[in-house]
């Protein structure tokens, strides 16, 4: 079985709240099952100082009334696994997750 967690948050590389902490424990623990289990988050400021990151794809939608040209990048994180994040600095190259400044 293959399972994608797709989420705005997942620990330790996006955390607010309980989300980021649970996307990442239920993974894991799926994983240790020997369940095939990948994340996939968007890729906020300073995600490439914390994991390494190779581009594996591209991927362009509509949205907004024009094109969003985005990276799928992938990083690999000993104790959890693959984890891809969506590289659209427009949207998510920014301080915060949420808010005001997110």
């Amino acid at each position: 079985m293959k399972i994608l967690f797709v989420a705005a948050e997942c620990a330790p590389f996006a955390k607010v709240g309980g989300l980021g902490d649970v996307v990442w424990a239920l993974a894991k623990a799926l994983r240790e099952l020997g369940v095939d289990v990948a994340r996939f988050i968007p890729k906020y400021r300073g995600v490439e100082d914390e994991i390494e990151l190779a581009e594996v794809g591209e991927l362009s939608i509509t949205m907004g009334g024009g094109p969003c040209h985005c990276r799928i990048l992938k990083g690999t994180h000993p104790k959890g696994g693959s984890i891809y994040f969506l590289d659209y600095p427009p949207y998510f190259d920014r301080a915060g997750i949420y808010g005001e400044r997110g």
